[in-house]
């Protein structure tokens, strides 16, 4: 496997998946590659569906816990665990993807799922409802397993402008959700990082048009009581 910058990573059982990014030549690749954590060795993956040359796109891997922390899930096999959550559904589970800049530098904003749990991987284009987001580079997205949804935020688009509007998808109803956050406007930012942690959406670093962003640490409150609260945390 050839070296790369700018591609995206998810955690699977006891493997690493990545896929695309840019090589040292510059150009923006399609191949995707599974690290198993287990004996340290790289495989090529084949996929079934359209080829995906992307670089600066974000993903996220949307599984009940009690189905990703199951020892029988891998990469390539799914399990038959009931989720605890029965009044929460799936409209489809697998890595979600987002966003980028293709090999002809047009950025892209379709969502694209991922299936796993089967022995040859397919990429589709699931149809949503609701206005998406615009097409961008380097925004964070993420899976919050108590709402059952995917988060978007920040990244940035062709002419350099950076953004900060917030985005959840209903992943029962892949209706996308636009989120208007009345305490504190978050920072227009990209190339940051986030996670979901206790029902918050923790969000760090990043780049804006003028210099790079402080080490505070933004957060939004996912609690269904109090979803409009955007906080800000040192």
């Amino acid at each position: 496997m050839k070296w790369r910058r700018n591609h995206i990573a998810e955690l699977i059982g006891n493997t690493m998946f990545i896929h695309g990014g840019i090589d040292d030549f510059g150009n923006v690749i399609s191949e995707s590659w599974l690290l198993d954590l287990n004996c340290l060795r790289w495989h090529r993956v084949d996929i079934k569906g359209p080829k995906m040359a992307l670089a600066h796109h974000s993903s996220a891997s949307a599984f009940f816990s009690d189905k990703r922390n199951h020892n029988s899930f891998t990469f390539f096999k799914s399990n038959d665990v009931n989720s605890l959550a029965k009044n929460r559904k799936f409209k489809n589970e697998g890595i979600y993807i987002f966003g980028g800049i293709d090999n002809d530098n047009k950025i892209r904003n379709e969502l694209k799922l991922l299936k796993i749990g089967k022995k040859v991987p397919e990429l589709i284009f699931p149809r949503t409802e609701g206005q998406p987001p615009i097409g961008r580079l380097n925004c964070s997205l993420n899976y919050c397993e108590e709402l059952n949804v995917l988060i978007l935020h920040g990244g940035k688009i062709e002419s350099q402008e950076y953004l900060n509007d917030l985005f959840m998808l209903d992943l029962e109803t892949l209706n996308w959700i636009k989120i208007i956050i009345y305490d504190s406007e978050p920072v227009l930012r990209a190339d940051h990082t986030a996670i979901v942690l206790n029902s918050k959406l923790l969000i760090f670093g990043g780049t804006n048009a003028n210099n790079f962003i402080g080490s505070d640490i933004y957060f939004v409150n996912l609690s269904i009581s109090s979803l409009n609260y955007f906080r800000y945390f040192r």
